[in-house]
């Protein structure tokens, strides 16, 4: 399965990990898509519009939010591309480094 949904992420273009990222956490497998947690050195503004550009470059649809007074240096982005896809990516820059936790939702067959 795993395999399968990283085939689907890759050929979407949909979730595909910032290059040049350390992964913090594999891609774990969800009921329903992926999910993995990165950092990088790249400002966050930099990895942001990576995954703006990859959203996009998919047709999907942006809502990008700014956190709150309890999460003031959170960059929410949530991307949706239709019923079946959808990608939340969360981005922290603290400390010289910009950390991620991405979330791909992808709806393929029932069940899910």
């Amino acid at each position: 399965m795993m395999a399968a949904l990283l085939i689907l992420v890759s050929v979407a273009a949909f979730g595909t990990p910032y290059p040049g990222a350390t992964l913090a956490t594999p891609p774990e497998p969800t009921s329903c898509g992926l999910r993995y947690h990165f950092t990088t050195h790249d400002p966050e503004a930099k990895v942001a519009a990576y995954y703006r550009a990859q959203a996009a470059a998919s047709g999907a649809n942006a809502t990008i939010g700014k956190g709150g007074p309890d999460i003031p240096d959170y960059l929410p982005m949530l991307f949706t591309r239709d019923a079946h896809h959808s990608m939340m990516v969360i981005l922290d820059r603290k400390d010289g480094l910009t950390t991620g936790a991405v979330v791909v939702n992808a709806r393929v067959g029932g069940g899910c």
